[in-house]
């Protein structure tokens, strides 16, 4: 009972701050929405871990979701260099990515560097811990983030279509996000097309002012 009620008051949290979106919508724009959706839903995924794991398991669990919570890259990337659970190393780097993107959006220098580390973290899920749903999902909308950011929109739309085609991250919850940033892709793609002046309609005085001279 004390887990299932843990679970809860996470969860009323979590609706709690999904509540006050739309302010943060306004302050931070749409790529800093993406960061605190995926960290908000992350974070009731991983209670649930910790609910259901045994003790052993539970202390590695509630280490990744204090990180995450915290949004502390430090610690992210401590768990993903010495765990040997496949599944929480995943969801460490992921989210180790999702917290340098969060660097990188509050960043006055430095941001090129800043994107390079969160493109790391995210690439390494993508080729060493494909068959972690949840990660790998996280990890090609990130990556998809960081080209956007990089305003790299071919590859964007490719990271994104790599989401899309493959069926196994459609069943997570960010499945909804990708599909709105390709849909932001082709307003942002496609080139401004200014109306062409029209001709100059001559009149009769028009004509005659020719003549006279």
């Amino acid at each position: 009972m004390k887990a299932e009620r843990r679970h809860e008051l996470k969860t009323n949290a979590l609706a709690s701050e999904l509540a006050e979106l739309p302010e943060i919508v306004r302050k931070y724009g749409a790529y800093a929405v993406l960061v605190i959706l995926v960290v908000l839903v992350g974070s009731s995924l991983i209670y649930y871990h910790v609910a259901a794991a045994g003790e052993a398991e539970a202390q590695s669990w509630s280490e990744l979701a204090r990180a995450v919570r915290q949004n502390t890259p430090a610690d992210l990337e401590r768990l993903a260099n010495s765990q040997d659970d496949a599944k929480i190393t995943a969801l460490s780097l992921a989210y180790l990515g999702m917290a340098r993107l969060d660097e990188a959006l509050d960043a006055t220098s430095g941001r090129p560097e800043i994107l390079d580390r969160a493109h790391r973290a995210f690439t390494r899920v993508c080729r060493d811990y494909a068959d972690h749903p949840d990660a790998l999902a996280i990890s090609r909308l990130g990556l998809g983030v960081v080209a956007e950011m990089r305003r790299d929109w071919v590859e964007a739309r490719k990271q994104y279509e790599s989401f899309q085609a493959n069926a196994a991250l459609a069943e997570t919850p960010y499945a909804s996000a990708v599909r709105a940033r390709l849909a932001q892709l082709k307003h942002i793609e496609k080139p401004i097309q200014f109306p062409k002046a029209k001709p100059e309609k001559k009149t009769a005085k028009d004509a005659k002012k020719k003549g006279d001279e």
